[in-house]
């Protein structure tokens, strides 16, 4: 008894060495290396969409505290996707992500509060981002952030959440920033 009560100790034991592991394996999409911390946020899930369908790409998941944030690389199975924030391609990419928190179940109101362009450390437009204020069905609020840029002829897409409070946008931000430094390091 006491043999097998010390096997199941030392499986648990290995199963989360191996998750802690996993979590902190180098993890590379499209030439781009995800840290396993960034701004403060560490590395989760990391999902690969494009075992299921192609265009779809990858996700990872980073938290930290009060913050969610989730980055996807894709393509849609485009071949070429434009520098410019601003595009078409990215505009109409946004609109599309837009209009998926509104049409989210997990929400029970969604309100756009505003949209921003973050820039990089030249004056370049980066990123366009959309603000939300959502209230979930808990009912719990939340300040919910969706941006899309443009990274070496993929979409990148970033979803950022966090409570309602008077400084969200200002540190979604300076998290971005955070991220441009690593996509077009200067």
């Amino acid at each position: 008894m006491k043999s097998s009560w010390r096997a199941r100790v030392a499986m648990c034991g290995l199963l989360v060495w191996a998750s802690s592991a996993a979590a902190s394996e180098p993890v590379q999409f499209y030439g781009l290396d995800l840290p396993q911390e960034i701004a403060g946020s560490r590395r989760g899930k990391v999902h690969d969409f494009e075992k299921t369908q192609r265009g779809l790409g990858y996700g990872a998941e980073y938290v930290r505290p009060d913050w969610t944030t989730n980055i996807y690389i894709y393509d849609r199975q485009k071949t070429s996707l434009p520098d410019d924030v601003q595009s078409d391609a990215i505009r109409g990419e946004l609109e599309e992500a837009k209009g998926d928190v509104r049409r989210s179940a997990k929400y029970s109101r969604v309100e756009l509060k505003r949209e921003f362009l973050v820039r990089d450390p030249r004056g370049k437009a980066r990123v366009s981002c959309a603000m939300f204020d959502v209230t979930t069905k808990d009912p719990a609020r939340n300040d919910t952030f969706v941006c899309l840029s443009s990274w070496r002829h993929k979409f990148v897409k970033f979803r950022l959440s966090t409570q309602p409070r008077a400084d969200s946008e200002s540190a979604a931000r300076a998290y971005l920033e955070t991220w441009i430094r690593l996509l077009w390091p200067s």
